[in-house]
């Protein structure tokens, strides 16, 4: 019996497999004039249809057609007890970055100019991780690998042509001066809020960057500009004060060789 829908299913028959053949093995004659199958079958989309199988006494035929039905209720019936797998959907931190300055642009809380300042920062985000990243995939080891790629990241990185074309990683190679803590703190505060945002639109499931710490010790070798200038104003002052008081003492010196001389005279 050919069949178009290959998910029917039989929902119920006058007679089983079982049944159908003791009945063969107990007629002597060969021949069931009577036996008629019913069947009820149930398409995809929910329509019902009740189906009468009648081979006008073909014993043969009734039987096989009796087995093909019943194989077919029990393969979808194995179908529908098959146990059904959730799949998580994955947001991509490109996606979602995307939806949240969106969101922050219509809510109109920010001013354009601070909607940039996030951009950017988002912006250093997805270059570091990557535009296809699974939001969830970004948890607190590389939420610090990116806040410690950042305390190394020289300051105005696109203004400079060296640096143009390369990427965080091999920016950070050149070993220039780092930006100032203050930034880097500025720029890990905007994470913590988009990812704050994240958790609440269930794109992510924790923010890994919330009350995240930004040391500002540098190392003993480590010295940025201002550290050079200031060295060079306390050194000038040294030097100034060490003037002052020779200057001072030779006076002294030089006015009391004067009024004693005057005295003795």
């Amino acid at each position: 019996m050919s069949n178009e829908n290959p998910y029917w299913i039989v929902e119920s028959a006058e007679e089983d497999e079982d049944d159908l053949d003791l009945d063969l093995e107990n007629d002597t004659n060969g021949l069931r004039s009577d036996l008629q199958i019913i069947v009820t079958t149930t398409a995809q989309d929910g329509t019902k249809t009740e189906m009468t199988i009648d081979h006008a006494g073909d014993i043969e035929a009734e039987r096989e057609t009796a087995q093909q039905l019943l194989q077919v209720h029990k393969f979808n019936q194995a179908l529908v007890q098959q146990p059904i797998i959730a799949t998580a959907t994955k947001y991509t931190l490109k996606h979602v970055v995307d939806k949240y300055l969106e969101s922050k642009k219509q809510s109109g809380a920010i001013n354009a100019k601070s909607l940039e300042t996030y951009s950017n920062s988002l912006e250093l985000l997805v270059e570091f991780f990557g535009t296809d990243t699974d939001v969830k995939s970004i948890k607190l080891e590389k939420a610090e690998t990116f806040r410690n790629i950042l305390m190394k990241l020289p300051a105005n990185r696109k203004k400079t042509k060296a640096l143009k074309g390369l990427s965080l990683q091999d920016t950070v190679k050149k070993e220039l001066t780092p930006q100032s803590a203050t930034t880097v703190k500025g720029c890990v505060e905007r994470c913590s809020t988009f990812f704050d945002w994240a958790v609440k639109a269930d794109y992510a499931d924790k923010n890994y960057f919330h009350k995240m710490t930004v040391p500002t010790k540098r190392k003993k070798n480590q010295r940025t500009e201002s550290d050079g200038l200031l060295l060079i104003y306390i050194s000038y002052s040294l030097i100034k004060s060490i003037l002052h008081m020779i200057l001072i003492k030779y006076f002294s010196t030089g006015f009391h060789y004067l009024a004693c001389t005057l005295v003795a005279d």
